[in-house]
């Protein structure tokens, strides 16, 4: 079997209607293989990659913004997956 792109992934997501949602929320699909990977969409249809961790409490990293990407960490979200659609 062929292993599918990020980019497959993410055109077979489909937007979800968030605007009662009080957090960010994603419409995401796992990455085969990677269990903690998931490619999304927010409400805007912008394409993101979310990263299940787990680390020692303490001062989390600040956000990293740049031009064409932005990282934050411990974002407090909702995610749905097709399977709650």
């Amino acid at each position: 079997m062929k292993p599918v792109g990020l980019f497959a992934i993410y055109e077979g997501i489909a937007v979800l209607d968030s605007e009662s949602a009080t957090t960010p929320f994603f419409a995401v699909r796992p990455v085969a293989g990677h269990s903690t990977y998931f490619v999304g969409k927010d409400a805007d249809a912008r394409a993101c990659i979310l990263i299940a961790t787990a680390n020692e409490r303490g001062r989390k990293p600040p956000p990293i913004r740049l031009e064409n990407l932005d990282a934050q960490f411990e974002l407090a979200c909702m995610i749905g997956t097709q399977k709650v659609w």
